[in-house]
């Protein structure tokens, strides 16, 4: 079954909120893992802002902000950019993990 650009996009953007990996998202939509991938492949890259980021100190982590996105650098050289609607406790989830909470 082919799909339409828009469909390919809701996948996208259904995948980067589920959670899974992309073979457990495709495998459980019915999608070809291999195909799943390609659209990732093809897909273009999301437009970097243009504004410059300023950046702030915290303690051992460096804070970027634009009026779209947050980049956070933690101290064991991670970073983390942080696009509008994120999800809050994967957010966390993902900062307990990096600095072993």
């Amino acid at each position: 079954m082919k799909n339409n650009k828009s469909e390919k996009e809701l996948h996208m953007q259904l995948w980067k909120e589920s959670g899974l990996s992309k073979v457990e998202y495709a495998t459980q939509s019915g999608l070809n893992p291999h195909s799943f991938y390609g659209w990732f492949k093809k897909a273009k890259p999301e437009p970097q802002s243009t504004t410059e980021f300023v950046e702030l100190h915290r303690n051992e982590k460096s804070y970027k902000t634009t009026p779209d996105r947050i980049k956070i650098t933690l101290a064991g050289g991670y970073e983390i950019t942080i696009a509008p609607g994120f999800d809050r406790v994967n957010l966390c989830t993902i900062l307990d993990v990096l600095e072993c909470r």
